[in-house]
């Protein structure tokens, strides 16, 4: 979600008046990057994002530059299986056959797909796009037109064939659904097409529930995968934007106290680190019964057990609820300073919300990105299983 974020700073740039974005819409074998994969480019040379691991980029340029030139939108493919030369097969790494989408992007079109984004990120609302990538006749569509669909009802489209725009609306609204990438094929009044298909996930919203020392690099870590980071904290010292610089919100609050224009979604995840035991208690009180895609908490497993024992028995919380809660926070992967702590919780938010166990790669038998495709989904996030004692 970082990528979406640089891209959308890029073209917010005062002198970017057009820019091509760079999309990796299929794979077929293996690849750094997998669908979805986005990069943007302005004409003097500037570029947010990435398609691969750095074998790629230059030579999308050259072919961004002709884009700039025509103004329209292309596909390009990428055939890593052989030897021929550094860009098509030697020095890459995979082997597998890659296409990417270029589309011409005027900045100044509110309705542009980088600006779409921004929208939908700001607002956090969930939406989907689906886009031309193939074509029978220009006369009909031509690659880049798409069709864009909000959770709300809302549609917007460039689409003017009537069985191409029934299809590309009816593939969006699926992604609303499932916002993994993919590419389909569609019919048009002209002939067969095909349409890559993308959801896009709410941006993750991480609630650190109290602003010790050790909250700071959870900010640092969060900011820098694009989630939107909010701090919270009852000390009116904690609770100041010098000590969390980087953080989309600091809030001075009661503990326990959320603001009324905050919404939880299956698309937020908390962390309840004071070192406070009946702080701790207020917070864990408020948000246990809340949709959390994930709630940590800071702390041996006897100290959070004791405190869900105490909610329990007042009544303030269901058993249901109390076994949502992840405690001790974090992987094992050996943490001690508070960097590796903060890794550690980041780590394991990461797994829960993308549906993994959390292991060592080595040890899967199938491919990387073959699982939990719902997953993902803005509105499906899983739900930790029980306290693990």
């Amino acid at each position: 979600m970082r990528e979406i974020e640089d891209i959308v700073a890029l073209s917010r740039q005062p002198d970017v008046r057009v820019a091509v974005l760079a999309t990796l819409v299929s794979v077929d074998g293996s690849s750094y990057r997998k669908p979805g994969a986005c990069m943007a480019l302005t004409p003097d040379g500037r570029r947010a994002g990435s398609i691969s691991g750095g074998c790629l980029e230059r030579d999308v340029e050259e072919h961004a530059q002709r884009v700039f030139v025509s103004r329209r939108s292309t596909v390009i493919r990428y055939d890593t299986r052989g030897d021929a030369d550094p860009i098509t097969g030697t020095g890459t790494g995979c082997h597998g056959v890659i296409e990417i989408l270029l589309q011409w992007i005027d900045c100044s079109d509110p309705d542009n797909p980088i600006a779409a984004w921004a929208d939908g990120r700001e607002a956090r609302w969930r939406a989907a796009m689906a886009t031309v990538i193939e074509s029978p006749d220009e006369d009909v569509a031509r690659v880049g037109d798409r069709t864009w669909v909000m959770a709300d009802g809302r549609v917007n489209t460039t689409l003017t064939d009537a069985p191409l725009a029934a299809a590309a609306r009816r593939a969006a609204e699926e992604a609303l659904r499932d916002v993994t990438p993919r590419v389909e094929s569609c019919e048009t009044s002209a002939g067969p097409g095909r349409l890559f298909v993308r959801g896009l996930p709410v941006p993750l919203r991480l609630l650190i529930c109290g602003g010790g020392d050790d909250a700071k690099p959870l900010v640092r870590i969060g900011r820098e995968l694009g989630w939107s980071v909010w701090v919270f904290d009852h000390r009116e010292a904690f609770a100041v934007a010098t000590r969390f610089p980087q953080a989309d919100r600091i809030v001075l609050a009661s503990a326990g106290e959320l603001p009324a224009e905050l919404s939880v979604d299956a698309r937020t995840v908390a962390i309840v680190m004071n070192h406070n035991l009946r702080v701790d208690t207020a917070w864990v009180r408020t948000l246990a019964a809340r949709p959390l895609a994930y709630l940590g908490a800071l702390g041996s497993r006897r100290r959070t057990l004791g405190l869900l024992q105490v909610l329990l028995e007042e009544g303030a919380l269901q058993a249901a609820d109390a076994a949502r809660v992840f405690s001790p926070a974090g992987l094992d992967i050996g943490a001690e300073t508070p960097e590796e702590i903060a890794l550690a919780m980041i780590a394991e938010i990461q797994a829960i919300v993308s549906g993994r166990a959390g292991g060592p790669l080595r040890h899967r038998l199938d491919a990387i990105a073959s699982t939990a495709s719902s997953a993902a989904s803005a509105d499906a996030a899983p739900r930790p299983a029980a306290v693990r004692s």
